[in-house]
């Protein structure tokens, strides 16, 4: 006869390899919640079948991470994933773990946990338990009988058998007592039932209703036309639901303000204020009673039992009841990106403050940094010269006006020579010299007047200038100095004269300008110290606001983090017949109640009338 044993040697040999393990990781959110793989020398975790631990999910590579034994304890590695891997909503590449820490890859997050650290709950199994039961000596399965071991050792369908002759005698026990059947006493005789009296009564109410029993079905017609009225015109309602999970904290010792925390979740989905966002959202507008009635058809429930302490990860399940799907499944939607937004703001409320204070200080610093500017510029344009990159320039502007003046006073001295000279030899000259010369005078003065060869008076001058000329001489001597009249000497000293006083106005003028130049100076570097104080408070405040808006952005993921949607809203539509059943039977139940109750009426009525 052969002997069957139940289990395998490799579900022993994991229960044993197991045993071995100094640590789990524990699912606390995503799939298979509350499993716990071992953790050995060397675990890999990935998409990839060959992986230690498989995670079916997109969001992880095919070798994601892995996490490696040394002597100081485990260390989890991230082995270049797309996604990353997080530590306590950190991601890291590589870093040590510590009891409790939570472990994020992809959607799935494992809480790590030690032997030293926490008991190790082992979940029996049935094989290696009776493979654990052959080794202690105990027979799976009674020899020439087939029947499969039941609890306690015992063949199943033997537990009814009587136990004489198998050593339980001294356990206390009635024999031939089935095992696993309570012993009850029997039930007192005034609790039994009289059939007799239960048919009499059954008889009573029957004959004391029967003469109504025509306005009790008219009753029971009209609450049936009631129901399928009511089922007609007010058709099924719809639920929308959703589940998510959401991360408390308490892992990292922070018990009672996590229950805070999930406690005040619960209580912000149903607010006021934050239905008022959903409506307003959906562009309407909800008045005391609307917000009432939502609130009633609103529900957020935790769904993860509590054993004394707060769970890492709570599960919160969502429902709202509406009259149409359409409206359920927007409605549910929506709320749920507000709260999922409302709940972030909250975390990072105090980063998005500084954030905006930044913000304003950068628009009134760039507003002073333009207004610097623009009278810097006009400063400039207004004072070119005196600009210290110009004062050299002015300096040699003025040496070459004051050697300009010394040439043209020399010039008008000599000139002046020139002319006293020629006056003073011309009284011995003949009418025709100094027709001559008043001619070539005449012409002179044309030409310091700014007029041209061609000028008629010029060109009438010259044609009587010739006239004179082809004329005989009376008498000799030139009355001119050198080749010039005097009339010529007169126009060019006049002319010399006009530039000197030229000369003379700008030197007078670029001196002002020297005198004042200190005070320019200070200006101009009041104004460039006042431009560059403005530049640097505005881009140290734009440094500012770069980092803010970056610690902002990664507040704000960290914080979605804590938010898993684990099933997104959807409408979970009523069966047509169960509910339009049910109204009809409801029609059916009050029109029969009512029925009932007007022949209760009467009859009491009769009864009294035969009484009085």
């Amino acid at each position: 006869m052969t002997k069957t044993v139940v289990g395998s040697s490799d579900n022993l040999a994991l229960a044993l390899r197991t045993s071995e393990a100094s640590a789990f990781l524990v699912v606390c959110m995503g799939p298979n919640v509350g499993h716990r793989y071992p953790l050995f020398d060397r675990t890999m975790m990935g998409r990839s079948e060959t992986a230690d631990i498989t995670l079916a999910d997109d969001r992880v590579s095919g070798k994601h991470c892995e996490v490696i034994r040394n002597p100081n304890g485990f260390v989890v590695r991230d082995l270049g994933s797309s996604n990353g891997t997080l530590v306590n909503a950190q991601k890291i590449s590589e870093v040590d773990l510590r009891e409790g820490d939570l472990v994020q890859v992809g959607y799935t997050v494992f809480k790590f946990q030690s032997v030293a650290g926490s008991r190790v709950e082992r979940v029996a199994d049935p094989q290696v338990m009776g493979a654990g039961m052959g080794n202690m000596g105990l027979p799976m399965a009674m020899p020439g009988m087939g029947l499969p071991m039941g609890m306690g050792g015992m063949p199943m369908g033997m537990q009814g058998m009587p136990m004489q002759g198998m050593g339980m005698q001294n356990m206390g026990m009635p024999m031939g007592v089935p095992m696993g059947m309570p012993m009850q006493a029997p039930p007192p005789a005034e609790q039994e039932m009289n059939l007799e009296e239960m048919v009499g009564n059954v008889r009573k109410f029957t004959e004391f209703f029967l003469p109504h029993a025509k306005m009790i079905a008219a009753m029971a017609l009209v609450g049936l036309i009631a129901g399928v009225g009511l089922a007609l015109m007010s058709p099924p309602g719809a639920k929308a639901t959703f589940e998510m999970n959401i991360l408390t904290g308490a892992d990292r010792g922070q018990g009672g303000a996590a229950t805070d925390r999930a406690q005040a979740a619960k209580s912000n989905f149903k607010s006021t204020v934050l239905l008022e966002r959903t409506l307003k959202s959906l562009g309407e507008e909800g008045d005391e009673e609307r917000i009432a009635a939502l609130q009633k058809m609103l529900t957020f429930e935790s769904t993860t039992p509590n054993y004394g302490a707060p769970p890492p990860v709570q599960n919160f399940v969502g429902e709202f009841q509406a009259s149409s799907p359409e409206f359920a499944m927007t409605f549910l939607d929506t709320h749920l990106k507000t709260f999922i937004d409302s709940e972030v703001e909250k975390t990072t409320k105090v980063i998005s403050s500084k954030l905006e204070y930044l913000t304003e200080q950068i628009a009134k610093a760039e507003a002073t940094l333009k207004a610097t500017d623009e009278e810097l510029k006009k400063f400039k344009l207004a004072f070119l010269d005196s600009l210290p990159e110009n004062v050299a320039k002015l300096q040699e502007q003025i040496f070459e006006l004051e050697k300009a003046k010394t040439d043209l006073t020399s010039n008008i001295e000599q000139l002046k020579q020139e002319i006293a000279s020629a006056s003073a030899s011309g009284g011995g000259a003949t009418r025709k010299q100094k027709e001559m010369r008043a001619a070539q005078e005449q012409i002179a003065e044309l030409k310091a007047q700014g007029l041209g060869e061609n000028h008629p008076d010029v060109v009438s001058i010259k044609k009587r200038l010739e006239r004179i000329a082809a004329a005989p001489e009376e008498m000799g001597g030139s009355g001119r100095s050198g080749d010039k009249s005097i009339g010529q000497l007169k126009a060019e000293m006049s002319a010399k004269t006009l530039s000197l006083d030229d000369t003379v106005k700008k030197l007078e003028d670029l001196k002002k300008q020297q005198e004042k130049l200190p005070e320019f100076t200070a200006r101009y570097t009041d104004l460039t110290r006042s431009y560059d104080s403005s530049k640097k408070l505005y881009d140290q405040l734009f440094q500012d606001k770069s980092q803010a808006e970056y610690q902002l952005g990664f507040e704000r993921t960290s914080a979605e983090g804590r938010f898993e949607v684990v099933v997104p809203p959807r409408v979970e539509k009523a069966s047509p017949i169960k509910a339009y059943g049910k109204k009809v039977v409801m029609g059916l139940g009050g029109g029969i109640a009512l029925g009932i109750g007007l022949a209760a009426f009467l009859q009491i009525l009769k009864i009294w009338k035969r009484t009085r």
